[in-house]
Parts: structure tokens; sequence; C-alpha cells
């Protein structure tokens, strides 16, 4: 009887063992769960800010190009400002000279 008892406690034992190791396999199961869809989570959120990150390289070449063409229109408009006054300076001096 003594062998029976002692067979049934270890069989016990053995089952609280296998009992305890599923409870921390679902739990690591979890766990693993968790960590794969906070994972999927950010990979989605680095693919916006990277999509983002290219639209706002793309404005500022777009925008540089702009500044680019707008300087050389400004650079064209100060030449023929400089080249009026040149000749507003020629014709006065004309008038004057004409006047005298």
């Amino acid at each position: 009887m003594y062998a029976v008892t002692k067979e049934r406690d270890t069989l016990r034992r053995d089952q609280s063992k296998k009992s305890d190791a599923a409870a921390l396999l679902k739990e690591k199961d979890e766990i693993i769960s968790q960590v794969m869809a906070e994972g999927e989570e950010l990979s989605k959120k680095q693919a916006a800010q990277e999509a983002t990150i290219r639209k706002l390289r793309a404005q500022i070449r777009e925008l540089e190009e702009e500044k680019k063409g707008l300087a050389t229109k400004l650079q064209i408009e100060e030449n023929k400002v400089e080249s009026i006054k040149k000749d507003k300076a020629a014709t006065e001096k004309v008038l004057q000279e004409t006047i005298e």
C-alpha cells in the first residue's frame, strides 16, 4: 500500500510539473504574440514615417529648384533696373546739357 501511495504522489507531482510547464509555455506564447504585435505596429509606424520623409525631401527639392529659378529672375530684374538707372542718368545728363 505504501508503494502505491508513493507512486500516486509521484504521479501527482509530475502532473503538477507538467501543468506548471504548460502554464509557463502558454505565458511565454502570449508574450511572444504581444511582442510580435508590437513589432508589426512599429514597422507600420516606421513605414509611414519613411514615406513622410520621402515626401518632404521631394518637396524640399522642388522648393530649392523654385528658389534657384526665382534667384535667376531676381538677378535679371536687378540687371534691368540697373540698366534703366544708367539710361535715366544718361538721358538726364543729355537733357541737362541741352538746357544749358
